[in-house]
């Protein structure tokens, strides 16, 4: 069993999200049991799994700038002391055009929260609402497209994770490697969970197209911390790529 720290990674992840990298499996068209050894691989990925972790995320943020646009969601649920937390947010980006929408909802076990950030080529804005209040600010902020690929909720699968098992399948007509895990071999090296929580169980699956890009990622941690069992969950999909475009909202206006 992996010893690590209590699941920090929930506000790493939300807070990278709401910096602009948001991004649940989409169907595969196949059954995901292809000769992986004919697949053409991205720098940082091969037929035994990922062969060098940061080349796979540079390969995932250029194949994702290089397609003009794309639209994100992403969901992450976690159990703490107190009960259940999800997050849901959907992201759209237009790198062509220099903007970037993106609503998070967030479900405590006592209340509910949504923040809603739109970029653009200079300045980021910012609407809270919270506890029946709502908050909007702004700030200077260079678009920059590498940073609003989407990274964050997959780096630690492409940079963490080991042992990967490797078929291929299908994504909207796209071939793609599928790379899936069970175990907690390797997980102990995942960020942001601490020492005192016990990894009991660990699953991972991840789809990638030619050009290295996580197109779909699913992955389940379970743990326990002062004996009390936990499970965490994500799942994550890009989609929508070259096609996808982005409304300035009403309220910026009026920030």
């Amino acid at each position: 069993m992996a010893r690590r720290s209590t699941v920090a990674v929930a506000l790493v992840v939300v807070l990278a999200l709401l910096a602009g990298c948001s991004a649940v499996l989409d169907g595969g068209n196949g059954a995901g049991e292809g000769d992986p050894s004919t697949f053409d691989y991205a720098d940082g990925y091969g037929p035994d799994g990922v062969t060098d972790g940061q080349a796979a995320v540079r390969s995932h943020q250029s194949g994702v700038v290089d397609r003009g646009s794309y639209t994100g969601s992403y969901t992450y649920t976690y159990d703490t002391e107190a009960g259940t937390t999800d997050f849901e947010v959907e992201n759209r980006v237009d790198f062509e055009a220099e903007q970037g929408l993106q609503r998070a909802d967030a479900t405590y076990p006592d209340q509910e929260a949504v923040i809603t950030t739109y970029r653009d080529s200079d300045t980021r804005y910012r609407r809270s609402e919270f506890n029946n209040q709502t908050n909007v600010n702004t700030a200077n902020d260079s678009f920059d497209a590498t940073n609003l690929t989407a990274t964050d909720p997959v780096r630690p699968l492409l940079v963490n994770v080991s042992g990967y098992e490797s078929s291929t399948d299908e994504r909207n007509g796209d071939a793609v490697v599928i790379y899936e895990t069970n175990g907690t071999d390797g997980v102990d090296a995942l960020p942001d969970i601490n020492e005192s929580a016990t990894i009991t169980d660990f699953s991972a699956t991840i789809a990638v197209d030619g050009d290295g890009v996580v197109r779909s990622a699913s992955y389940e941690v379970s743990y326990e911390v002062d004996g009390d069992e936990r499970e965490l969950s994500v799942e994550y999909e890009l989609s929508g790529f070259g096609a996808t475009a982005v409304e300035r909202p009403a309220w910026v206006e009026d920030a």
